[in-house]
């Protein structure tokens, strides 16, 4: 397996122009969304392994941009496999946000309790401007892709 900062060095230029067009951003859009995705991606790996009997890490809806990213590097299926064999030694399943899942209020307790922990783990891992663009500068930038 390799270390962080070869994860983060991981470049895929087709995955990046296919997204740029599809999602009609710049490339330099492209490649911070996916550099954002790579470190989420080492953060729900290391998630799995701190708590291997919890649920993996869900990603929620201020990641919009980079679930959409996601779902553009898994349709990259050697590449994805590739990557995630390299860097994790393993396949990272992709979990998306469970909308309607909530049936009443002790869901909705277990759910909020459950985000509230994966939030807490995840600024536990990045630095504030991180933070910051992932919570709320994406989301308020991509809203309406």
């Amino acid at each position: 397996m390799k270390n962080f900062s070869e994860l983060i060095s991981y470049q895929n230029k087709l995955l990046i122009n296919n997204f740029s067009i599809k999602r009609e951003v710049s490339i330099e859009e492209s490649l911070d969304i996916f550099n954002s995705l790579k470190f989420w991606l080492w953060i729900a790996f290391r998630y799995k392994n701190d708590f291997p009997n919890k649920p993996g890490l869900t990603i929620y809806r201020p990641f919009f941009i980079m679930d959409e990213m996601w779902h553009e590097f898994i349709l990259f299926t050697f590449d994805y496999c590739e990557f995630c064999n390299s860097y994790f030694g393993q396949y990272m399943h992709h979990q998306p946000e469970l909308i309607g899942v909530v049936r009443n209020k002790s869901d909705l307790e277990k759910s909020i309790v459950e985000i509230k922990s994966q939030c807490e783990y995840i600024r536990s891992k990045i630095d504030r401007d991180m933070f910051i663009k992932w919570y709320f500068l994406y989301p308020k930038k991509y809203q309406n892709l």
